[in-house]
């Protein structure tokens, strides 16, 4: 199964890499390993997390208080926000899936790398260079 990003999810997934990263050399690339564990989960069962709302649903990552809430589709699931609980108020990440598209660049599962360090993460899993300003 494919997926893609909201163009604002993989600013938050490079936010989110970068403080990790910041705080502790390497916890940005347990972040990332944490966040490949949760969309290869996401990709291989994309219906098994609760609705958020629909047809949203919210898998949260393992060992990191972030989630990814994601949209499937019919062979692809479209990310819509890596979410913070206390920073990212649900409601506004449903909304922007609503009023923007996804990035066209689809992604197959298969090639989403063990991430080791923000250039390895960043190519594997995101374009190496998002647009993370705000609209």
């Amino acid at each position: 199964m494919n997926y893609r990003f909201h163009p604002e999810a993989e600013c938050e997934l490079h936010e989110a890499y970068d403080y990790y990263e910041a705080k502790r050399e390497g916890l940005g690339g347990r972040f990332g390993g944490a966040f490949r564990e949760a969309l290869t989960r996401v990709l291989q069962r994309p219906l098994a997390w609760g609705l958020l709302e629909a047809p949203y649903r919210l898998c949260r990552l393992n060992r990191f208080p972030y989630g990814i809430l994601y949209e499937p589709r019919e062979g692809e699931v479209v990310i819509v926000a890596v979410m913070h609980p206390a920073k990212t108020i649900p409601s506004d990440a449903v909304a922007r899936a609503a009023t923007k598209q996804a990035t066209e660049t689809a992604t197959s599962a298969a090639s989403v790398p063990r991430p080791l360090t923000r250039h390895k993460f960043a190519t594997g899993i995101m374009n190496s260079n998002p647009s993370c300003e705000p609209p």
